[in-house]
């Protein structure tokens, strides 16, 4: 009975430091991921920085030197296309989800192209900068 009792104390106490270990780490891993995103992005001589929110998202707030191009608009890629020659896009919506499906559509079309994982929800301290 002693033995099964000193056992699960274990098992409890060891899955307490798993646990702990990964809820500790995983943001910092996270944040690095996201810090990347913007660190690259300005050392890219070219870089553009798209916000593809609609403009009522945009206008509530965004990084600063990002311009607006809406994923929703019939005439995003073309739209898209008018700014990019030349120029190593970073693309960011509000959770990615959007971002994610625009860099799929635009690396179609041969663009360079990187998205800000987690979107801008994951950074609101981007907002403005």
């Amino acid at each position: 009975m002693k033995f099964n009792i000193v056992i699960l104390i274990v098992i409890v106490i060891g899955t307490l430091f798993l646990f702990a270990g990964k809820i500790g780490s995983q943001p910092v891993v996270e944040n690095n991921i996201k810090k990347d995103f913007m660190s690259t992005y300005r050392d890219t001589k070219n870089g553009l920085l798209v916000d593809v929110r609609t403009k009522d998202e945009y206008d509530t707030g965004h990084i600063a030197g990002a311009i607006n191009i809406d994923f929703y608009s019939s005439s995003f890629i073309e739209n898209i296309k008018n700014v990019s020659e030349g120029k190593h896009l970073f693309i960011y919506c509000r959770s990615g989800a959007r971002s994610g499906k625009a860099v799929e559509m635009l690396k179609a079309e041969g663009l360079t192209v990187e998205d800000l994982p987690g979107g801008i929800i994951a950074r609101q301290d981007l907002i403005g900068l």
